[in-house]
């Protein structure tokens, strides 16, 4: 959650650990190496010089000391060697401890098969796409009218609880234990993160108590365009949620922008109840 004059231009970046494409040869691979230097070097070098194309890489160091994972998709069409005698030539690589093959299930489709479960920060985590959410949040409210959004708002505060719970974690294992550092820094950023959107922090005041916030790309707001009217409840309910764990302030959210009233960016303010 910045508090700059002038915000970032974001930029979408693809998570997905899957590839189609029609007629084409695919595979991938999981790689766990030493922490040896070079090591991703040479082995993205080795990929390479048999005439792969490779079409995405995710390198993760498991800690300073631990083992790195490697993962990689990549289109074989043109490779002059199959896929096993690549994965054979990998593991003979120096620093390389280990190579699980990824073969796909249907010709021009693939998908990282192995990786379970996901996690984030060491917590379990789950990846979910626009249809899912879109089928949540649109059809809750279609179906259940106001109550709808009520269940959508007390969602949000459970889950933004849970956050800011998490997040105070984290920041007492780097001594930071102020309430508003942690909400705009911590919690700000996990969710610049996630998707949720790009979060900024416009004012702030702590006698009496307000907060005004801004949320460019909001997710659930996007789902709204065109309706004419505010449509958070799920995001405003975990503002309110963050805010009465780490402030321990019944708070009232209120969306004063929003996407769906063709503003460009939605907007919330934060006063006690």
């Amino acid at each position: 959650m910045s508090s700059s004059d002038k915000f970032r231009i974001s930029t979408p970046f693809e998570i997905g650990r899957y590839m189609v494409s029609p007629g084409r040869k695919l595979c991938g691979f999981l790689i766990e190496a030493k922490t040896g230097r070079g090591v991703f070097r040479r082995i993205i070098r080795l990929v390479e010089e048999h005439k792969t194309d490779l079409k995405l890489v995710h390198y993760q160091s498991q800690s300073p000391e631990g083992d790195k994972n490697i993962f990689v998709l990549l289109d074989y069409t043109e490779c002059d060697i199959s896929p096993q005698e690549l994965a054979e030539e990998i593991r003979r690589s120096r620093d390389v401890v280990a190579v699980e093959l990824i073969e796909p299930r249907i010709k021009g489709f693939i998908a990282d098969t192995i990786s379970n479960p996901l996690t984030i920060g060491g917590v379990r985590a789950i990846i979910t796409a626009f249809p899912a959410y879109k089928g949540m949040i649109r059809n809750v409210r279609e179906r259940f009218g106001s109550g709808g959004a009520v269940f959508l708002y007390y969602t949000g505060f459970a889950i933004g609880g849970e956050i800011a719970r998490a997040a105070r974690r984290i920041g007492h294992r780097l001594g930071v234990t102020d309430p508003l550092t942690i909400m705009r820094d911590i919690i700000g950023s996990l969710q610049d993160a996630a998707g949720w959107g790009l979060a900024e922090l416009i004012e702030f005041k702590n006698e009496p108590f307000y907060m005004h916030i801004r949320i460019y790309n909001s997710f659930e707001c996007e789902l709204g365009l065109g309706a004419g009217e505010p449509y958070s409840h799920l995001i405003r309910g975990a503002i309110a949620g963050c805010v009465a764990e780490l402030f321990g302030i019944k708070a009232t959210v209120t969306e004063v922008k929003c996407l769906a009233k063709g503003d460009p960016y939605c907007e919330f303010t934060v006063k006690p109840a």
